[in-house]
């Protein structure tokens, strides 16, 4: 059940979002590899030390470009959805946290669903909204990271004193987020 009524139950929320933030440290880890990578790949090993300005022009041109997003939201996607579909409910934070989603038997779809909110909500360190520029150049990318930003903490404090102790993503796509058993 997904009512929240209780001083076990509060105390879900905060595993909640503790469970939130080993997911970002998580999105974090997973940015900096594949930048790595790719800028091992482009430029090879570094031949300049002590002055990472030097590097600054190559590593932005890497996170935004097509390959960097691509790889880096299909990681992400992978994550989110696809792990979470094969440990039924579970991603890592929320097998740390003793977590799980309840979506309802042959309702995968509503994983899928929430995973795509949670990737969209949180803005993986603004690929979302360099996206969002490129796509409707009406303001700058900095202000849709901004807004999104907005979204992320106003999302977060949802959870925190909703009743129900849902998030945004579960108000939409109708799942919860219990205690694993």
């Amino acid at each position: 059940m997904c009512v929240v009524n209780s001083q076990a139950d509060n105390f879900i929320k905060l595993k909640r979002c503790m469970a939130l933030f080993v997911d970002l440290l998580l999105w974090y880890l997973l940015y900096i590899l594949i930048t790595f990578v790719l800028f091992l790949f482009t430029n090879g090993i570094p031949t300049v030390s002590g002055n990472v300005m030097y590097y600054k022009e190559q590593i932005d041109s890497i996170i935004t470009s097509r390959a960097f997003i691509i790889v880096y939201l299909g990681s992400l996607t992978v994550y989110e959805i696809v792990v979470t579909i094969l440990n039924n409910g579970q991603s890592l934070s929320k097998r740390i946290f003793n977590l799980r989603i309840l979506y309802g038997k042959d309702k995968i779809y509503l994983l899928v669903l929430r995973g795509a909110i949670k990737i969209l909500i949180l803005n993986p360190y603004g690929i979302i909204a360099y996206l969002c520029n490129q796509m409707i150049p009406l303001i700058s990318t900095n202000t849709y990271a901004d807004i999104m930003l907005f979204i992320l903490v106003g999302c977060t404090g949802v959870t925190l004193v909703s009743p129900t102790g849902k998030s945004i993503q579960d108000m939409i796509s109708h799942t919860c987020v219990i205690k694993d058993q």
